[in-house]
């Protein structure tokens, strides 16, 4: 906070030193007294019952209890939406089973080579290295087509 500042920086509060106030140079007399006049005090009326404030966690609120509906527990087909229990590992409705494994959804096709998740894993390996030594051959010869040409 810079040094004479009007307020500070992170509560506002003001800085400033009080002014001090002048005294009154001429006092204004205080206006004469008037009696009040007598009201009878009203009959008592009928108790009004007041509202609870719902945000007083003193005041007792009656909610009424409305029945809560029925939920059935259990997963959700991912093939067809039902709600299935949870001691069935099948859809009743559909046939398809609780999380089907990835290999039924997933088919991923490359060119020349098919469906690569029926692939083992050492086809697997083999195309993974083919095709970084197919990459690095072909930046090769760029970079020694470039470097020949300049």
């Amino acid at each position: 906070m810079p040094i004479g500042a009007p307020w500070c920086t992170l509560c506002f509060a003001d800085l400033r030193q009080p002014q001090p106030v002048a005294a009154a140079a001429v006092a204004a007399p205080a206006p004469a007294a008037v009696p009040a006049p007598v009201v009878p005090a009203p009959a008592p009326a009928a108790p009004v019952a007041q509202q609870a404030d719902p945000l007083d966690p003193a005041t007792p609120v009656s909610v009424a209890a409305a029945p809560a509906p029925e939920r059935k527990l259990g997963w959700p087909c991912t093939s067809c939406g039902e709600t299935v229990s949870f001691d069935m590992t099948f859809c009743p409705d559909c046939g398809s089973s609780f999380l089907p494994s990835e290999r039924e959804t997933v088919s991923f096709r490359l060119p020349l080579v098919g469906d690569i998740t029926r692939l083992s894993k050492g086809e697997k390996l083999v195309i993974i290295f083919g095709g970084m030594a197919l990459i690095t051959t072909v930046f090769f010869l760029l970079a020694f087509l470039v470097g020949s040409i300049f």
